[in-house]
């Protein structure tokens, strides 16, 4: 059974190729989104944390 998947799989380059590389670009995309997600978080909490320390609000 593996040597027939390996068979098969030897036996198209190029589609295998192409599909493992888009299966990386796509786990680097989502992890690009988690890290521009969480970094656009933390700039809009020092923005307003900044803005918090220069008032006095009840």
């Amino acid at each position: 059974m593996t040597r027939f998947a390996i068979r098969g799989l030897l036996s198209r380059k190029l589609r295998t190729a192409l599909t493992a590389l888009a299966i990386v670009l796509g786990v680097a995309m989502i992890s690009g989104t988690y890290v521009l997600t969480d970094s656009i978080d933390q700039a809009f909490d020092r923005i307003f944390t900044d803005i918090r320390q220069g008032s006095n609000a009840v």
